[in-house]
Protein backbone atom coordinates (compact mmCIF):
# COMPACT_ATOMS: atom_id res chain seq x y z
CA UNK A 1 0.00 0.00 0.00
CA UNK A 2 3.02 2.50 0.87
CA UNK A 3 4.19 1.97 -2.60
CA UNK A 4 0.70 2.58 -4.23
CA UNK A 5 0.89 5.56 -2.38
CA UNK A 6 3.94 6.82 -3.75
CA UNK A 7 2.51 6.14 -6.88
CA UNK A 8 -0.69 8.49 -6.78
CA UNK A 9 2.09 11.22 -5.71
CA UNK A 10 3.11 10.88 -9.13
CA UNK A 11 -0.30 10.96 -10.92
CA UNK A 12 -1.89 13.45 -8.88
CA UNK A 13 0.84 15.31 -7.49
CA UNK A 14 2.47 15.33 -3.31
CA UNK A 15 -0.62 17.44 -1.99
CA UNK A 16 -3.30 15.10 -4.06
CA UNK A 17 -4.98 16.91 -6.39
CA UNK A 18 -8.26 14.55 -6.27
CA UNK A 19 -10.04 15.92 -3.43
CA UNK A 20 -11.60 12.62 -2.66
CA UNK A 21 -8.61 10.64 -2.88
CA UNK A 22 -6.71 13.17 -0.27
CA UNK A 23 -9.63 12.80 2.39
CA UNK A 24 -9.58 8.32 1.49
CA UNK A 25 -6.00 8.57 2.39
CA UNK A 26 -5.86 10.88 5.07
CA UNK A 27 -8.72 8.27 6.84
CA UNK A 28 -6.07 5.48 6.00
CA UNK A 29 -3.28 7.29 7.96
CA UNK A 30 -5.31 8.05 10.72
CA UNK A 31 -6.38 4.58 10.86
CA UNK A 32 -2.79 3.23 11.19
CA UNK A 33 -2.41 5.77 14.25
CA UNK A 34 -3.83 5.53 18.21
CA UNK A 35 -7.69 5.36 18.00
CA UNK A 36 -7.47 7.85 21.65
CA UNK A 37 -5.98 10.27 19.80
CA UNK A 38 -6.92 9.69 16.22
CA UNK A 39 -10.30 7.70 16.11
CA UNK A 40 -12.28 11.26 15.55
CA UNK A 41 -10.19 12.02 12.82
CA UNK A 42 -10.49 8.89 11.06
CA UNK A 43 -14.36 8.73 11.21
CA UNK A 44 -14.13 12.99 9.93
CA UNK A 45 -12.28 11.64 6.53
CA UNK A 46 -14.51 8.76 6.29
CA UNK A 47 -17.09 11.17 5.94
CA UNK A 48 -15.68 13.13 3.91
CA UNK A 49 -14.47 10.26 1.33
CA UNK A 50 -18.54 9.22 1.96
CA UNK A 51 -19.71 12.73 1.41
CA UNK A 52 -18.24 13.01 -2.27
CA UNK A 53 -18.27 9.42 -3.46
CA UNK A 54 -22.41 10.01 -2.85
CA UNK A 55 -22.38 13.25 -5.48
CA UNK A 56 -21.09 10.73 -8.22
CA UNK A 57 -22.98 7.11 -7.77
CA UNK A 58 -26.12 7.76 -9.54
CA UNK A 59 -23.74 8.66 -12.61
CA UNK A 60 -21.04 6.08 -12.47
CA UNK A 61 -20.03 7.58 -15.83
CA UNK A 62 -19.16 10.79 -13.85
CA UNK A 63 -16.34 8.87 -11.99
CA UNK A 64 -12.98 8.25 -12.18
CA UNK A 65 -9.80 6.29 -11.44
CA UNK A 66 -9.15 8.00 -7.80
CA UNK A 67 -12.75 7.72 -6.76
CA UNK A 68 -12.81 3.66 -7.69
CA UNK A 69 -8.93 3.81 -5.12
CA UNK A 70 -10.97 5.69 -2.98
CA UNK A 71 -13.67 3.14 -2.45
CA UNK A 72 -10.51 0.16 -2.37
CA UNK A 73 -8.92 1.99 0.32
CA UNK A 74 -12.25 2.50 2.09
CA UNK A 75 -13.13 -1.23 2.23
CA UNK A 76 -8.95 -1.97 2.94
CA UNK A 77 -9.05 0.24 5.74
CA UNK A 78 -12.15 -0.64 7.29
CA UNK A 79 -11.46 -4.81 6.74
CA UNK A 80 -10.12 -5.42 10.16
CA UNK A 81 -11.95 -3.22 12.12
CA UNK A 82 -15.47 -3.45 10.34
CA UNK A 83 -16.13 -6.44 8.08
CA UNK A 84 -19.80 -5.23 7.30
CA UNK A 85 -18.73 -1.84 6.13
CA UNK A 86 -15.90 -3.30 4.47
CA UNK A 87 -17.89 -5.37 2.29
CA UNK A 88 -20.11 -2.83 0.93
CA UNK A 89 -17.14 -1.00 -0.16
CA UNK A 90 -15.96 -4.31 -1.61
CA UNK A 91 -19.16 -4.77 -3.73
CA UNK A 92 -18.96 -0.78 -4.55
CA UNK A 93 -15.64 -1.21 -6.43
CA UNK A 94 -17.02 -4.37 -8.00
CA UNK A 95 -19.82 -2.71 -9.23
CA UNK A 96 -17.47 0.15 -10.54
CA UNK A 97 -15.08 -2.11 -12.36
CA UNK A 98 -17.56 -4.32 -14.14
CA UNK A 99 -19.61 -1.04 -15.11
CA UNK A 100 -16.10 -0.22 -16.62
CA UNK A 101 -15.62 -3.30 -18.02
CA UNK A 102 -18.91 -3.52 -20.08
CA UNK A 103 -18.88 0.05 -21.29
CA UNK A 104 -15.23 0.41 -22.54
CA UNK A 105 -15.86 4.03 -23.48
CA UNK A 106 -16.73 5.14 -20.69
CA UNK A 107 -13.74 3.96 -18.89
CA UNK A 108 -11.25 6.86 -17.64
CA UNK A 109 -8.12 7.23 -19.35
CA UNK A 110 -5.81 6.41 -16.72
CA UNK A 111 -2.54 5.40 -16.33
CA UNK A 112 -2.21 4.66 -12.85
CA UNK A 113 -5.59 2.27 -13.35
CA UNK A 114 -4.15 0.78 -16.29
CA UNK A 115 -1.34 -0.88 -14.12
CA UNK A 116 -3.37 -1.54 -10.77
CA UNK A 117 -6.78 -2.75 -12.04
CA UNK A 118 -5.39 -6.47 -11.59
CA UNK A 119 -4.54 -5.59 -7.81
CA UNK A 120 -8.26 -4.18 -7.02
CA UNK A 121 -10.04 -7.20 -9.03
CA UNK A 122 -7.36 -9.34 -6.52
CA UNK A 123 -8.25 -7.54 -3.72
CA UNK A 124 -11.92 -8.12 -4.64
CA UNK A 125 -11.51 -11.80 -5.38
CA UNK A 126 -9.89 -12.21 -2.06
CA UNK A 127 -12.66 -10.43 0.00
CA UNK A 128 -15.23 -12.53 -1.11
CA UNK A 129 -13.67 -15.97 -1.05
CA UNK A 130 -12.45 -15.25 1.86
CA UNK A 131 -15.17 -13.48 3.50
CA UNK A 132 -18.56 -13.97 1.71
CA UNK A 133 -17.03 -18.02 0.59
CA UNK A 134 -18.01 -16.99 -2.81
CA UNK A 135 -15.73 -19.02 -5.73
CA UNK A 136 -14.46 -15.68 -7.49
CA UNK A 137 -16.09 -15.40 -10.85
CA UNK A 138 -13.00 -14.02 -12.96
CA UNK A 139 -9.10 -15.35 -11.92
CA UNK A 140 -6.50 -12.48 -12.08
CA UNK A 141 -3.18 -14.24 -13.74
CA UNK A 142 -0.19 -14.20 -12.40
CA UNK A 143 1.58 -12.23 -14.88
CA UNK A 144 -1.29 -9.60 -14.60
CA UNK A 145 -0.61 -9.39 -10.87
CA UNK A 146 3.03 -9.29 -11.58
CA UNK A 147 3.48 -6.49 -14.25
CA UNK A 148 1.42 -4.66 -11.14
CA UNK A 149 4.15 -5.65 -8.79
CA UNK A 150 7.01 -4.83 -11.22
CA UNK A 151 5.95 -1.38 -11.26
CA UNK A 152 4.94 -0.97 -7.48
CA UNK A 153 9.06 -1.89 -6.91
CA UNK A 154 10.36 1.25 -8.70
CA UNK A 155 8.30 3.33 -6.24
CA UNK A 156 10.44 3.32 -3.67
CA UNK A 157 13.79 1.13 -2.32
CA UNK A 158 12.74 -2.08 -1.50
CA UNK A 159 14.02 -4.33 1.02
CA UNK A 160 16.53 -6.85 -0.84
CA UNK A 161 13.86 -9.43 0.34
CA UNK A 162 11.46 -7.74 -1.99
CA UNK A 163 13.60 -6.28 -4.77
CA UNK A 164 12.16 -10.05 -6.91
CA UNK A 165 8.95 -8.82 -8.26
CA UNK A 166 8.01 -13.02 -9.07
CA UNK A 167 8.64 -13.29 -5.14
CA UNK A 168 6.80 -10.73 -3.89
CA UNK A 169 3.65 -11.34 -7.02
CA UNK A 170 3.90 -15.45 -5.54
CA UNK A 171 3.89 -14.47 -1.91
CA UNK A 172 0.62 -12.18 -2.48
CA UNK A 173 -0.28 -14.53 -5.22
CA UNK A 174 0.27 -17.92 -2.64
CA UNK A 175 -1.00 -15.93 0.24
CA UNK A 176 -4.74 -15.07 -1.04
CA UNK A 177 -4.95 -18.81 -2.57
CA UNK A 178 -3.83 -20.33 1.50
CA UNK A 179 -6.59 -17.64 2.83
CA UNK A 180 -9.48 -18.92 0.78
CA UNK A 181 -8.91 -22.38 0.67
CA UNK A 182 -8.62 -22.56 4.69
CA UNK A 183 -11.74 -20.48 4.62
CA UNK A 184 -13.80 -22.54 1.92
CA UNK A 185 -12.58 -25.54 3.83
CA UNK A 186 -13.57 -24.43 7.42
CA UNK A 187 -17.33 -23.65 5.64
CA UNK A 188 -17.50 -27.43 3.84
CA UNK A 189 -17.06 -28.86 7.43
CA UNK A 190 -19.56 -27.24 8.95
CA UNK A 191 -21.90 -27.54 6.11
CA UNK A 192 -21.80 -31.24 6.03
CA UNK A 193 -23.05 -31.96 9.03
CA UNK A 194 -26.47 -29.98 7.76
CA UNK A 195 -29.03 -32.90 6.28
CA UNK A 196 -29.15 -32.85 2.65
CA UNK A 197 -26.02 -30.74 1.79
CA UNK A 198 -24.94 -31.59 -1.63
CA UNK A 199 -21.07 -31.09 -1.14
CA UNK A 200 -19.84 -31.78 -4.59
CA UNK A 201 -21.84 -29.35 -5.91
CA UNK A 202 -20.33 -26.51 -3.63
CA UNK A 203 -16.87 -27.94 -3.65
CA UNK A 204 -16.65 -28.28 -7.68
CA UNK A 205 -16.39 -24.90 -8.45
CA UNK A 206 -13.63 -24.17 -5.28
CA UNK A 207 -11.69 -27.23 -6.51
CA UNK A 208 -11.64 -25.74 -10.21
CA UNK A 209 -10.41 -22.30 -9.39
CA UNK A 210 -7.55 -23.39 -7.29
CA UNK A 211 -6.86 -25.91 -9.95
CA UNK A 212 -6.68 -23.07 -12.75
CA UNK A 213 -4.99 -21.05 -10.33
CA UNK A 214 -2.19 -23.74 -9.62
CA UNK A 215 -1.96 -24.63 -12.93
CA UNK A 216 -1.48 -21.08 -14.04
CA UNK A 217 1.80 -21.03 -16.82
CA UNK A 218 3.32 -18.09 -15.34
CA UNK A 219 2.70 -19.09 -11.73
CA UNK A 220 4.52 -22.09 -12.47
CA UNK A 221 7.36 -21.51 -13.95
CA UNK A 222 7.97 -18.99 -11.77
CA UNK A 223 7.93 -21.26 -8.96
CA UNK A 224 10.29 -23.42 -11.14
CA UNK A 225 12.85 -20.23 -11.66
CA UNK A 226 12.37 -19.94 -6.93
CA UNK A 227 13.53 -23.90 -6.61
CA UNK A 228 15.92 -23.57 -8.99
CA UNK A 229 17.84 -20.09 -7.19
CA UNK A 230 17.01 -20.97 -3.40
CA UNK A 231 20.71 -22.15 -3.26
CA UNK A 232 22.06 -18.99 -4.73
CA UNK A 233 19.18 -16.37 -2.96
CA UNK A 234 20.31 -14.35 0.03
CA UNK A 235 19.52 -15.58 2.91
CA UNK A 236 16.21 -13.31 3.40
CA UNK A 237 14.98 -15.01 0.27
CA UNK A 238 16.18 -18.18 1.03
CA UNK A 239 13.42 -18.28 3.48
CA UNK A 240 10.85 -16.03 1.62
CA UNK A 241 11.53 -18.66 -0.65
CA UNK A 242 10.73 -21.54 1.62
CA UNK A 243 7.79 -20.10 2.69
CA UNK A 244 6.26 -19.87 -0.68
CA UNK A 245 7.02 -23.90 -0.91
CA UNK A 246 5.57 -24.19 2.24
CA UNK A 247 1.93 -22.14 1.68
CA UNK A 248 2.15 -24.12 -2.02
CA UNK A 249 1.95 -27.51 0.13
CA UNK A 250 -1.13 -26.11 2.33
CA UNK A 251 -3.42 -25.75 -0.44
CA UNK A 252 -2.54 -28.91 -1.75
CA UNK A 253 -3.74 -30.37 1.20
CA UNK A 254 -6.48 -28.36 1.38
CA UNK A 255 -7.20 -29.15 -2.20
CA UNK A 256 -6.93 -32.87 -1.35
CA UNK A 257 -9.25 -32.33 1.30
CA UNK A 258 -11.96 -30.18 -0.78
CA UNK A 259 -11.80 -33.51 -3.36
CA UNK A 260 -12.77 -36.36 -0.88
CA UNK A 261 -16.11 -37.68 -0.43
CA UNK A 262 -16.36 -35.66 3.18
CA UNK A 263 -14.04 -33.78 5.16
CA UNK A 264 -13.70 -36.83 7.89
CA UNK A 265 -13.07 -39.68 4.68
CA UNK A 266 -10.32 -37.04 2.84
CA UNK A 267 -8.40 -36.38 6.05
CA UNK A 268 -7.79 -39.93 7.26
CA UNK A 269 -6.80 -40.75 2.99
CA UNK A 270 -3.66 -41.24 1.65
CA UNK A 271 -3.38 -38.58 -0.42
CA UNK A 272 -4.11 -35.90 2.79
CA UNK A 273 -1.42 -38.14 4.54
CA UNK A 274 1.50 -37.88 2.37
CA UNK A 275 0.69 -34.20 2.04
CA UNK A 276 0.88 -33.50 5.49
CA UNK A 277 3.61 -35.36 5.96
CA UNK A 278 5.41 -33.43 3.75
CA UNK A 279 4.08 -30.60 4.62
CA UNK A 280 5.34 -31.57 8.56
CA UNK A 281 8.89 -31.97 6.85
CA UNK A 282 9.26 -28.66 5.74
CA UNK A 283 8.06 -27.08 9.05
CA UNK A 284 10.68 -28.69 10.81
CA UNK A 285 13.11 -28.12 8.78
CA UNK A 286 12.29 -24.34 10.00
CA UNK A 287 11.75 -25.60 13.52
CA UNK A 288 15.47 -24.24 14.62
CA UNK A 289 15.73 -20.85 12.31
CA UNK A 290 15.06 -17.99 13.83
CA UNK A 291 11.68 -16.16 14.07
CA UNK A 292 12.26 -13.97 10.99
CA UNK A 293 11.44 -16.59 8.98
CA UNK A 294 7.65 -16.20 10.50
CA UNK A 295 7.36 -12.42 9.84
CA UNK A 296 5.46 -13.65 7.06
CA UNK A 297 3.19 -15.66 8.74
CA UNK A 298 2.61 -14.91 12.14
CA UNK A 299 -1.30 -15.44 11.90
CA UNK A 300 -1.05 -18.10 9.32
CA UNK A 301 1.53 -19.91 11.84
CA UNK A 302 -1.48 -22.22 13.82
CA UNK A 303 -3.32 -22.93 10.52
CA UNK A 304 -0.42 -24.67 9.03
CA UNK A 305 0.27 -26.56 12.27
CA UNK A 306 -3.38 -27.62 11.86
CA UNK A 307 -2.82 -28.81 8.53
CA UNK A 308 0.30 -30.29 9.19
CA UNK A 309 -1.42 -32.37 11.89
CA UNK A 310 -3.94 -34.01 9.20
CA UNK A 311 -1.21 -36.74 8.73
CA UNK A 312 -0.97 -37.87 12.26
CA UNK A 313 -3.15 -40.62 13.31
CA UNK A 314 -5.81 -40.08 16.27
CA UNK A 315 -4.12 -41.32 20.31
CA UNK A 316 -5.44 -41.95 23.17
CA UNK A 317 -7.60 -39.07 25.11
CA UNK A 318 -8.66 -39.41 28.37
CA UNK A 319 -12.60 -38.96 28.04
CA UNK A 320 -12.38 -39.32 24.26
CA UNK A 321 -15.31 -38.13 22.92
CA UNK A 322 -16.56 -35.62 24.88
CA UNK A 323 -17.05 -32.11 23.72
CA UNK A 324 -15.88 -31.23 27.31
CA UNK A 325 -12.49 -32.84 26.26
CA UNK A 326 -11.91 -30.87 22.74
CA UNK A 327 -12.67 -27.56 24.43
CA UNK A 328 -9.69 -28.03 26.96
CA UNK A 329 -7.33 -29.41 24.22
CA UNK A 330 -8.36 -26.49 21.61
CA UNK A 331 -7.48 -24.13 24.46
CA UNK A 332 -4.53 -25.82 25.61
CA UNK A 333 -3.45 -25.82 21.41
CA UNK A 334 -4.35 -22.23 21.28
CA UNK A 335 -2.20 -20.93 24.41
CA UNK A 336 0.95 -23.04 23.09
CA UNK A 337 0.30 -21.73 19.44
CA UNK A 338 0.12 -17.77 21.07
CA UNK A 339 3.82 -19.03 22.51
CA UNK A 340 5.33 -20.09 19.37
CA UNK A 341 4.91 -23.89 20.81
CA UNK A 342 5.88 -25.54 17.34
CA UNK A 343 9.16 -23.13 16.57
CA UNK A 344 10.22 -24.23 20.24
CA UNK A 345 9.24 -27.69 20.44
CA UNK A 346 7.40 -29.38 17.10
CA UNK A 347 6.52 -32.57 18.13
CA UNK A 348 4.72 -31.68 21.06
CA UNK A 349 2.43 -29.54 19.13
CA UNK A 350 2.16 -32.10 16.59
CA UNK A 351 1.35 -34.82 19.57
CA UNK A 352 -1.61 -31.99 21.37
CA UNK A 353 -2.84 -32.01 17.47
CA UNK A 354 -3.39 -36.05 17.82
CA UNK A 355 -4.52 -36.26 20.97
CA UNK A 356 -7.41 -33.37 19.27
CA UNK A 357 -7.63 -36.23 16.46
CA UNK A 358 -8.87 -38.54 18.66
CA UNK A 359 -12.35 -36.38 20.15
CA UNK A 360 -15.51 -36.94 18.17
CA UNK A 361 -16.41 -33.06 17.85
CA UNK A 362 -13.30 -33.13 15.15
CA UNK A 363 -15.06 -31.35 12.83
CA UNK A 364 -15.61 -28.80 15.45
CA UNK A 365 -12.05 -28.46 16.52
CA UNK A 366 -11.36 -27.84 12.56
CA UNK A 367 -13.68 -24.86 12.19
CA UNK A 368 -12.10 -23.56 15.16
CA UNK A 369 -8.47 -24.14 14.43
CA UNK A 370 -8.96 -23.10 10.61
CA UNK A 371 -9.98 -19.91 12.39
CA UNK A 372 -7.68 -16.69 11.91
CA UNK A 373 -9.27 -15.51 15.61
CA UNK A 374 -9.49 -18.22 17.39
CA UNK A 375 -5.87 -17.22 19.12
CA UNK A 376 -6.58 -13.43 19.41
CA UNK A 377 -9.85 -14.45 21.36
CA UNK A 378 -8.10 -16.09 24.29
CA UNK A 379 -5.30 -13.38 24.27
CA UNK A 380 -8.13 -11.08 24.86
CA UNK A 381 -9.77 -13.45 27.94
CA UNK A 382 -12.99 -14.28 25.09
CA UNK A 383 -12.51 -17.99 25.01
CA UNK A 384 -13.56 -19.82 28.24
CA UNK A 385 -13.62 -23.62 28.57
Amino acid sequence: MTALIKCFAVTYGVGISSSVLRHALLMKAAGELPSEQFGTKFENEKMQVWHELRHRLDSPHRMDAADVFSVYILSYSNFGIRREESAIHTKGCKSLLAFWQNNPSLKPKSDILESFESLLWSWIDFFYGFCDVEVPFQRITFAENFKSFERLKYTGTPTDVWKSSYLITTHDYLGYLFTMSLSWLQVVAFKEQTPGFERESVVRPMIQYLRSALGDRSFQSAMTDMEASLCEASNPQRKLIKYQLIQLQSILIALAVLEGTTTIQAINSLDVSVGATSLTSMLRSEEKTSWSFWDYSEEDYPRLLTLAGLGLPPSDCDNSGTTACALELIKEWIQLALEGLGMKDLSGALGLWSRLRSTASFVGVLNILWSSWSWRLLRSGAVEG
